[in-house]
């Protein structure tokens, strides 16, 4: 009796516990697909979904607030994902907010993030849509890492056989580094510079040839201050005597009466000159006849002819025109 009594609590126990675990399974299903909270629905689409799957997390700031619903091809190129969302978060999503597809870690299972959006936009409604970023994909982040891994490979080559190059003397670095003979005139030359550039300094130095002289005695440019200073006092004074008005350049550069009287008389001559211009040509004077008035030429141009035909005639007959007596 006490045995089938024993029987029957151990079983009793195990069919509580198996309940009790069922109902915690439940709840925790419940509670990661939010079944016992208010909630709300948006949806995004996506060219590619990157292995998401139904029943991911949906994170916001970091924190878990749903889980993705729904994955739905809607064509070749649009894949659209439902999520189901804690209604308390509603507020703080945005219509202008973003869905982006990230993983947990490095590779651990992949999340949908969501980006809150602008302060100024409207708060999101019940089943709208939002943005979706494209995701980054890991094959082409291996692709590219491939070709990263190509390029340097081929960089490691080149660098290999340049230091190949430089080792064996080649090219002029090689021969810089290996040939002890390669600098041997260039520092040759270097060496005569420096030494025929100590000569130049020492004759500087010892004062030989003109620079010489100029740099070490002081006496040689004393001569040559001295006429400057010279030159200069002579201009001092030339200018002094142009500031005084001495001299024709002087006053006609101080004095504005210095050429007045010129001045004067050159008007005075123009002006007669003038007089004279306008009497030739009214034709006043025989001048002004002989410029102006043709019949006053005409009749002067006769009377020269008539004397020429007179000293001919006289030339020719004196005797007519000279009678000579002897008493």
């Amino acid at each position: 009796m006490k045995n089938e009594i024993s029987k029957i609590m151990k079983i009793g126990i195990f069919i509580f516990l198996g309940i009790a675990l069922f109902f915690a399974g439940i709840y925790l299903i419940g509670v990661k697909r939010q079944m016992f909270s208010s909630t709300f629905r948006i949806n995004t689409v996506f060219n590619d979904v990157s292995g998401i799957q139904v029943g991911n997390n949906i994170r916001f700031s970091g924190v878990n607030i749903g889980t993705i619903e729904k994955i739905k091809i809607i064509s070749s190129t649009s894949v659209r994902v439902t999520m189901t969302i804690d209604e308390s978060v509603r507020k703080f999503i945005k219509m202008d907010a973003m869905a982006d597809i990230s993983t947990e870690g490095l590779m651990g299972n992949k999340i949908l993030v969501i980006n809150p959006g602008t302060s100024e936009s409207k708060e999101i409604e019940n089943n709208g849509f939002i943005a979706a970023a494209e995701p980054i994909k890991i094959d082409d982040i291996l692709r590219h890492l491939n070709r990263v891994g190509d390029n340097s490979e081929r960089i490691t080559g080149y660098l290999s056989d340049i230091v190949g190059n430089i080792h064996s003397g080649k090219s002029t670095i090689g021969k810089l580094l290996m040939d002890s003979t390669y600098l041997k005139i260039p520092i040759e030359n270097a060496a005569k510079i420096a030494q025929d550039l100590s000569e130049i300094t020492g004759r500087l130095r010892s004062g030989k040839s003109s620079l010489g002289k100029i740099l070490m005695d002081s006496t040689e440019l004393k001569m040559s201050f001295d006429n400057v200073v010279q030159i200069t006092k002579d201009l001092s004074g030339i200018t002094g005597s142009l500031r005084a008005g001495r001299g024709p350049l002087g006053k006609l550069i101080m004095d504005s009466t210095y050429l007045k009287i010129p001045l004067d008389n050159i008007v005075q001559i123009t002006s007669d000159l003038s007089k004279i211009v306008s009497g030739l040509r009214a034709g006043k004077g025989t001048l002004g006849k002989l410029t102006s008035d043709d019949d006053f030429y005409k009749h002067l141009d006769h009377t020269i002819n008539s004397l020429d035909l007179l000293l001919k005639d006289f030339r020719a007959n004196p005797g007519r025109y000279v009678k000579l007596t002897v008493f």
